[in-house]
This record gives C-alpha cells, sequence and structure tokens, in this order.
C-alpha cells in the first residue's frame, strides 16, 4: 500500500516523463478524451487479462497522470469560460 505522497509523487513522476516525450502544449478536449480513453483502455485491459496488480497499478498512475496533465495545462481552446 502507498501513502498519499508517494502515489502524487508517482503519477509526478510519470507526468514528468510524459512532457518530457510530448511536449506541454495544451491538448483540446476531444484530443483529451481520446487519450484518456486509451488509458482506460489499458488500464481496463489489465483488470481483464488478471495481470500482477503492480501492472494494473502501473495503469492506473498514467490515467491519473493524464487527468493532471490536462487539469495543469489547459484547454487548447480558449472558451472564456472558468472551471
Amino acid at each position: 500500500m502507498f501513502s498519499r505522497q508517494e502515489l502524487i509523487a508517482l503519477v509526478e513522476e510519470e507526468l514528468d516523463a510524459a512532457y518530457k516525450k510530448h511536449g506541454r502544449e495544451p491538448w483540446g478536449r476531444n484530443d483529451f478524451y481520446g487519450i484518456l480513453k486509451e488509458e482506460v483502455d489499458e488500464l481496463w485491459d489489465a483488470i481483464k487479462a488478471d495481470r500482477l496488480p503492480e501492472e494494473v497499478f502501473e495503469e492506473l498512475i498514467q490515467v491519473a497522470a493524464m487527468c493532471l496533465r490536462y487539469a495543469e495545462t489547459g484547454n487548447r481552446y480558449n472558451y472564456n469560460k472558468e472551471l
């Protein structure tokens, strides 16, 4: 079991790796949905295949990192709406 601080550190590590690989440009909402769906599908595949808990957890961290990325970088299209 991980503490909240450890989980946050793992998500941040994953997010930093994603920024390094793909850059920090904001996504559009459709981009975010597609990327998040892909990550959730990978998580679901790991769950359905009854993969090792570590492998499922790794997919879970990726889902969390992509959510944080979208929240952190914002929407490419400015609709002048507050969150």
